[in-house]
């Protein structure tokens, strides 16, 4: 019997051995210098997914992204095409656009592994990895104050000892705990429609982690992160409504859901001193002719009390307006694909660059491809919108709900913060294509194999 009982205890560690490099890729994914060993781990999960790649597999990942397909084909071409810099966008290219766009496609390689080893528990699987990265994050940033507070007899926000990014980290680690925060609201609507949740948490322990969070965004002092977070409430009212029966009933949730914003924008805004004098910026920030700080980085003009102008918001908002121009009067199809295409742009025109990119998802899409890319972009985000609304009208899966709240939230960031780039982009796309395979998993086998080629578009 004792023998017995260990060998079912070894099969079940090696049955969920092969977490371990997924669970390692998510933590230090954000975190610089471990390039090196991001690779090491996505070696890792090609070699141990691989028995499940099979010729089905490529053409549905190819169907199902298939606008992301076309765009990759627009780089291409206007790499050799139309680009000024074909040598410097091809290297782009291949450092950065294929190497997201695998990732996403290791993302649902990933998806038909964990179904294979772990059938209807492969969705809680992965979420789960997907919180417990999060709660690390979340940890080591509320650690970090902790620290401050008893060495320092203050509160410091943003300041972290270990290193996530070279610039700091704090949109390192937002970013990460706004995945996280957008699983457990998923937690918290699907308890209160009596659904079906993720991970099947108590509501107890839902809110405990809702808190946890959301003071861990707070600490992290991440002002754009705020964003985020009004997206994703903003997108759970809506979920709420489109799946609530009786809309009168629904409507009452408005009242304390905008109640906890507004309290979240207010606390928000209070422990950030930047926004007191974002308003006054604003106006200098538009003015891109008469003062050229957003181009040379030097003699910031100040504001009607004298003080210098918030620079972050300043460039910001400036860079923003210069990229719509150069896109707009300079190049309508773009100028090629880069992470640092902004400054490129900017060369031609004005003779000097201001910095890589333009602190927007959104203009640096422009400015790379041009209409076309933002068109196509678009096309890819609202073909899983739509699909993913109409899946939880149908069956209220958490995992279509998770994912319209992850598009929404990563969309609404891309307006303020360049997270159409880099290892942001690689960790959303990995994400989505595996939550989408997971879906679509869990859809076929709940309505039968009648049914295998699903109604809801690609």
């Amino acid at each position: 019997m004792i023998s017995l009982v260990n060998a079912s205890v070894n099969n079940d560690w090696r049955r969920y051995f092969y977490l371990l490099p997924i669970a390692l890729l998510l933590v230090i994914w954000s975190i610089s210098s471990t390039i090196a060993l991001r690779h090491f781990l996505l070696m890792a999960i090609v070699l141990t997914s691989f028995s499940c790649l099979n010729k089905e597999v490529f053409i549905d990942w190819g169907r199902r992204f298939s606008f992301l397909l076309l765009l990759t084909l627009w780089f291409v071409f206007h790499t050799v095409f139309i680009t000024i810099e074909p040598k410097w966008v091809w290297s782009e290219m291949v450092g950065q656009w294929f190497r997201a766009v695998t990732v996403c496609f290791l993302g649902a390689m990933v998806a038909k592994s964990l179904f294979d080893r772990y059938g209807n528990n492969a969705g809680k699987c992965f979420v789960g990895l997907c919180l417990g990265m999060g709660l690390v994050y979340a940890s080591l940033v509320i650690a970090t104050v902790v620290y401050y507070f008893f060495h320092g007899g203050h509160i410091v926000t943003g300041n972290f000892p270990f290193t996530f990014s070279a610039r700091g980290g704090k949109l390192e680690v937002s970013f990460v705990l706004s995945i996280a925060l957008a699983l457990v609201a998923v937690e918290l609507i699907q308890h209160f429609l009596k659904r079906e949740t993720l991970l099947g948490l108590g509501l107890f322990k839902v809110i405990l982690l809702i808190l946890f969070l959301i003071v861990a965004m707070l600490l992290a002092g991440a002002r754009n992160a705020l964003i985020g977070v009004v997206f994703l409430a903003l997108s759970a009212v809506f979920m709420w409504f489109v799946s609530y029966a009786k809309k009168r009933k629904a409507l009452l949730i408005l009242v304390p859901v905008f109640s906890l914003l507004a309290l979240f924008v207010f606390f928000a805004i209070k422990m950030d001193t930047r926004w007191q004098v974002f308003y006054d910026t604003l106006p200098l920030a538009l003015d891109t002719k008469s003062n050229l700080a957003w181009l040379t980085r030097e003699n910031y003009p100040l504001m009607a009390n004298g003080e210098r102008v918030d620079v972050s918001a300043y460039e910001r908002i400036s860079w923003i307006k210069v990229g719509l121009e150069l896109f707009w009067s300079h190049y309508p199809l773009g100028y090629g694909y880069g992470r640092e295409v902004f400054a490129h742009a900017l060369m031609p025109v004005f003779g000097g660059a201001a910095a890589g990119h333009s602190h927007s998802g959104y203009i640096d899409l422009l400015v790379s491809g041009g209409f076309p890319a933002l068109i196509l972009w678009l096309g890819f985000v609202a073909t899983f919108v739509f699909s993913v609304i109409k899946i939880y009208r149908h069956s209220h899966s958490p995992y279509a709900l998770l994912m319209f709240f992850l598009l929404m939230g990563f969309n609404g960031r891309m307006l303020l913060d360049s997270v159409w780039r880099d290892h942001y982009l690689q960790l959303h796309l990995f994400i989505i294509a595996a939550l989408w395979s997971i879906l679509l998993a869990r859809e076929r086998a709940n309505i039968g194999c009648r049914h295998e080629n699903t109604h809801y578009p690609a």
